[in-house]
């Protein structure tokens, strides 16, 4: 057996990048961009009104005030989007601007509709108010400014990036390639969902969680079916299945005589890389390589497949597809419940948060047994129990792996609106 630290470190040795695609705008969402982009024009790209209002020349308005208002003549209109044919403003006039729309040379300032007063019939407009100059204008570079950097090689294109590509007006462009991983189960005990069970047979759950994660993680999940404990047919799936970039596989490591995956992989060129790590659960995990496809074989229990696939399979996934954000955030947390723990070996404990006053402990959230995957899907944290510990106590501190990372682990707050 190895450790986990070992197994990490060479799973991630053979994980490269995948070599770069050029996609439309529309399909590059979540992918990670391989070059810098830099602006090729200023955005918004024409200095325009920040409110509704009259664009104005503010040394018309030397001394306006609420008391004593200055008439400017109306000289036009100017809506978003109707820039093209700008009315230039002369001494003492105003034209009416609306959000957003191009201001007309001359005016140096706009002042809120509010605050003005429009005589229609004499086509005069009163304005109390001394603006600045700038005042609710947006110069023509405000967002971006031709040739700055806006996005570095590496960064991940969320909603926000995907916004900024768009308003540069960039329809293509290089992203890393997305890792096509080929999801294939393997036992005469299991059935797909929505067939009726017979005795001593199980639903494919791990099929469901792993194409799942593999997608959350930012591949392509290949289904590749049910596979029976018989050697013919595991050596044509597993050969389908190696045409990917990563095959996964759950069931038949172990050291029994229907357990067919470690055999036939290598009969079909895989070398193997380590079998069986030091954890509990996931200890049966397999790990090889043939050319450029990367094979997991992980254990066929839910929850020993779900945490070897957080643990080694995501980094490498999310590695693949040119993240550098590889891992499960981490942090320590103090156990609130003692237990005990296999010596010798690192143990991830299923846990949930419980609050106690303004700090959050972690319990365990039930059996640790590696069937149940109820009690993974109710956890918040697998508490790290290190090789040398046989013995957890009720204010401990453990390292822990969050599980979700997007909810906050302090007490919630009310807002409260007078």
């Amino acid at each position: 057996m190895i450790g986990v630290g070992e197994a990490l470190r060479s799973v991630l040795a053979r994980a490269m990048p995948l070599a770069a695609e050029t996609l439309a705008l529309a399909d590059a969402a979540g992918r990670v961009l391989v070059e810098p982009l830099v602006a090729a024009r200023d955005v918004p790209g024409f200095i325009n009104a920040q409110m509704d209002g009259w664009a104005v020349r503010t040394e018309d308005l030397t001394g306006a005030c609420a008391a004593v208002p200055r008439p400017l003549r109306v000289a036009g209109r100017v809506a978003a989007g109707g820039g093209q044919d700008l009315p230039t403003l002369a001494p003492g006039e105003a034209v009416r601007v609306f959000t957003g729309a191009a201001l007309p040379a001359g005016a140096d300032a706009v002042v809120k509709q509010e605050i003005c007063r429009l005589e229609s019939a004499a086509g005069i407009v009163w304005i109390g108010h001394e603006p600045r100059p700038g005042e609710y204008v947006r110069r023509g570079d405000e967002d971006l400014r031709q040739g700055v950097p806006v996005l570095s090689p590496g960064t991940v294109l969320g909603p926000l990036e995907m916004g900024l590509l768009a308003s540069l007006g960039v329809d293509s462009l290089a992203v890393c390639g997305r890792p096509r991983v080929t999801v294939i189960t393997t036992g005469d005990e299991l059935v797909p969902v929505g067939t009726a069970l017979g005795r001593g047979q199980v639903h494919d759950s791990n099929a469901w969680v792993l194409r799942g994660l593999v997608a959350q993680h930012g591949a392509t999940p290949v289904a590749g079916g049910i596979v029976r404990d018989d050697p013919a047919e595991t050596e044509a799936a597993f050969r389908r299945g190696l045409g990917g970039d990563v095959l996964l596989t759950t069931g038949g490591v172990s050291v029994g005589d229907r357990d067919l995956v470690r055999p036939v992989l290598e009969s079909l060129g895989v070398e193997p890389i380590f079998w069986r790590i030091a954890q509990k659960p996931g200890k049966p995990l397999w790990f090889g390589v043939r050319e450029n496809t990367l094979v997991f074989g992980l254990p066929g229990n839910p929850v020993s497949a779900v945490v070897c696939f957080l643990l080694y399979v995501a980094p490498v996934l999310r590695r693949l597809a040119g993240r550098t954000d590889l891992f499960l955030p981490s942090g320590s947390a103090v156990v609130g419940h003692g237990f005990e723990s296999p010596l010798g070996i690192c143990e991830f404990v299923r846990c949930r948060r419980e609050l106690a006053g303004a700090s959050p402990t972690l319990v365990p959230a039930g059996t640790q047994s590696s069937g149940a995957l109820s009690v993974l899907a109710a956890a918040d944290a697998l508490a790290i129990v290190p090789p040398g510990r046989s013995r957890v106590v009720a204010g401990d501190v453990l390292d822990a792996l969050w599980l979700r990372p997007g909810e906050a682990w302090q007490p919630g707050f009310d807002v409260r609106v007078e």
